[in-house]
């Protein structure tokens, strides 16, 4: 079994860390990091990317003690790579719109509030010429109004987070081309969300494709 989907995060009744995760039946190679500090993330990064390992799943996060710690799995793969790690927003949105231009799309998305306060963004980027629209930023209202309008034109999530910035709930989405089958559900409870969950698994025999937890 291979991780599809990792997220650590405080809990809001208090307490320590709490995990969420999903794994899927594979037997490619995969190396992990978790609870990582950054500069022992990135050392990490840098050798594994010097050779044959790319990153699938990133996470940074503010740890019960204050810290920003870093959870990371690399799979086998050359496959083209660039990325940017805790970039201030208008740096990661210029070097966005430079790889773009370049046939470079988005592979990992995350904005997370550092510790000491302020807006900080990682990224992953792979060659590719795929048609991508993306939102960065928005409100729930918004970024309905937006999915609503590319579902019906016909594209499909690629990359989902929601994110807290100044007790404002903020997504970044990523769409691309895709007329498979899609469920998606927004700012639910955990109970209510695991209910879901299942129900969708036993019924419409779906399965996670992203989750975001704020």
């Amino acid at each position: 079994m291979r991780l599809q989907i990792v997220q650590a995060h405080i809990s809001r009744f208090g307490g320590g860390e709490q995990w969420t995760a999903v794994w899927r039946p594979g037997t490619w190679r995969e190396t992990a990091v978790f609870g990582w500090e950054r500069k022992d993330f990135l050392a990490r990064d840098a050798e594994l990317r010097s050779g044959d390992m790319r990153l699938h799943l990133l996470q940074a996060y503010r740890a019960p003690d204050g810290r920003e710690l870093w959870n990371a799995v690399w799979r086998g793969s050359k496959v083209e790579e660039y990325g940017v790690f805790a970039w201030k927003r208008d740096d990661f949105f210029a070097k966005d719109t430079e790889l773009r231009t370049k046939t470079w799309r988005l592979h990992l998305l995350q904005a997370y509030m550092h510790p000491n306060g302020g807006e900080l963004w990682n990224a992953v980027w792979r060659k590719s010429a795929v048609a991508e629209d993306r939102v960065f930023g928005w409100t729930y209202n918004d970024f309905r109004e937006k999915y609503g309008q590319l579902w019906e034109q016909g594209w499909r999530v690629h990359l989902l987070q929601a994110y807290v910035e100044q007790d404002r709930i903020l997504f970044n989405g990523v769409f691309r081309i895709g007329r498979h089958q899609e469920f998606g559900i927004y700012n639910w409870e955990g109970s209510d969300f695991e209910r879901k969950s299942e129900e969708i698994r036993k019924e419409r025999r779906m399965w996670l494709q992203s989750l975001s937890i704020y």
